[in-house]
């Protein structure tokens, strides 16, 4: 579902060696994309969270995550909308 422009950054986020080099110097960490599914696209974002941050600040590996994903489709186009509009006054 994931859109042609967003698919390799999104193959790269879920890789996991990707997600345990950022889960080892953050708690969180999230990628937004645009999706699209049965002709409708929309925003969603998808976030890993280390349960064990305390452990893992002892050096062992990561080993419990919680993977959530959220439709943040009107927040992204709001944010898009002000930023061009701003962009647009710079101008």
């Amino acid at each position: 579902h994931v859109t042609e422009p967003y698919r390799k950054s999104f193959l790269k986020f879920i890789e996991p060696e990707n997600i345990r080099a950022k889960l080892a110097e953050e708690v969180i960490t999230a990628h937004r994309y645009l999706a699209v599914v049965e002709g409708l696209e929309y925003y969603e974002m998808l976030r890993v969270v280390n349960l064990n941050p305390a452990i893992n600040q002892r050096g062992e590996d990561i080993r419990a995550v919680s993977v959530g994903f959220a439709d943040v489709d009107s927040e992204t186009r709001e944010i898009m909308a002000e930023n061009a509009a701003l962009k647009k006054s710079e101008n």
